[in-house]
């Protein structure tokens, strides 16, 4: 047993960090104080109800240690848990149960962890996980699936859980569900997701079923389906999406099913359903499409594929067309408004320059005056002839 202790001078108590090594049942004898446990290549089979009620009752006690107590018992050869055992640890908030030889997960592991957070489970023998897993696990952040142990896992439901999104760069080993070559079915209804990391599903080279219906996304990224070249169904109904990218579905030519019905949709890119060469079922009701010149190619498509759409499609915009059904309508009635023309008066304003010549006066001005004097003899007289 390794026991490493350091004090919280802010908070006042001692964590400590308890590494049980090569150890063949639970321990009988803990000291108070201890914030996480470490059961290292251990030989327990059997982790049996009530293993941490008496021997770990000040394990989480909130007023000796910090809140989060964290349990490690990944890389042992556990093959069962049985309901209750972690009911005393209210403030577990981490369980690593990696690398074992767990073949099924109950619920009532986690009955009493409110404020449980994060669950590592791959590279274990699992071969389902319970729908309802997620019914007591309110603030559940962080869970991994994946590893070549998980390889007989067929179905797998996470609806209902408080992830808000599923990061690029998970910081769980390996990445979130690592390599589950037989998984057939996901559900990550109901989970608050507004963004997915790209090629998160590739893996999973069988996986025909995807649901992601009544979450937050607003649109989706053909990245997103990478690798997803046997998928039959696609859920993405009761979402917030309100444009889609022309390529979104071009890898996903096996769809069969495609529900998209219960969005913002007002419009689809022209051709978004032309790789679609299997699809059989499309559901686009409950969105408000604009029924104009933008909704032309869609109403093409939808008219050479009418029985396809398994539900009628409704118009919301224009007033003139709202409630009618896009396939009843013909393609001269899907038009834009014409701006009226205008009349633009353009007003010139003219400035004129005056331009001022210098003027140059003489500083000194002469007269020369000069006296005659008077004439002295009389005046001649001319003679006159008559």
């Amino acid at each position: 047993i390794y026991i490493s202790c350091t004090l919280s001078h802010f908070l006042s108590f001692y964590k400590c960090k308890y590494v049980f090594d090569h150890v063949t049942e639970s321990p009988c004898v803990l000291r108070p104080g201890a914030t996480e446990l470490y059961f290292l290549d251990s030989q327990i089979q059997t982790i049996p109800k009530g293993a941490f009620v008496e021997n770990f009752e000040d394990l989480w006690n909130p007023v000796n240690i910090n809140p989060s107590g964290k349990v490690h018992l990944h890389g042992n050869e556990i093959e069962s848990i049985e309901d209750g055992t972690f009911d005393n640890l209210e403030n577990l908030s981490f369980l690593h149960l990696a690398r074992n030889n767990l073949s099924a997960v109950s619920t009532d592991w986690f009955s009493n962890l409110n404020k449980f957070t994060i669950l590592r489970l791959y590279e274990n023998q699992l071969t389902s996980i319970p729908d309802d897993i997620f019914q007591n696990l309110q603030n559940l952040k962080e869970i991994g699936l994946g590893g070549k142990q998980n390889n007989k896992l067929t179905k797998l439901t996470l609806d209902g859980n408080l992830l808000t999104g599923l990061p690029q760069e998970l910081s769980l080993p390996p990445v979130l569900f690592g390599a589950l070559p037989k998984l057939g079915s996901i559900s990550l209804s109901q989970s608050n997701l507004s963004t997915l990391p790209n090629g998160i599903f590739s893996p999973m080279k069988k996986l025909k079923k995807v649901d992601l219906s009544k979450n937050h996304f607003v649109t989706l990224n053909a990245e997103y389906f990478e690798g997803l070249d046997k998928l039959t169904e696609l859920n993405l109904q009761y979402n917030k999406i309100h444009s889609l990218d022309a390529g979104v579905f071009e890898k996903l030519q096996s769809l069969i099913k495609l529900k998209l019905a219960h969005n913002d949709l007002q419009a689809l890119p022209e051709d978004i359903f032309q790789p679609l060469a299997k699809l059989k079922k499309l559901y686009l009701d409950h969105n408000p499409w604009h029924c104009d010149c933008n909704l032309i190619h869609l109403h093409f498509w939808m008219t050479a594929n009418s029985e396809k759409i398994v539900s009628q499609v409704f118009c919301e915009y224009p007033e003139d067309l709202k409630g009618r059904e896009i396939g009843s309508l013909t393609e001269d009635q899907l038009i834009c408004p014409t701006l009226p023309s205008t009349t633009t008066t353009f007003t010139t304003t003219t400035t004129t320059t005056y331009m001022t010549l210098p003027t140059t006066v003489p500083t000194t001005t002469s007269l020369q005056l000069q006296y005659r004097p008077p004439l002295l003899h009389p005046p001649i007289t001319l003679p006159t002839t008559l």
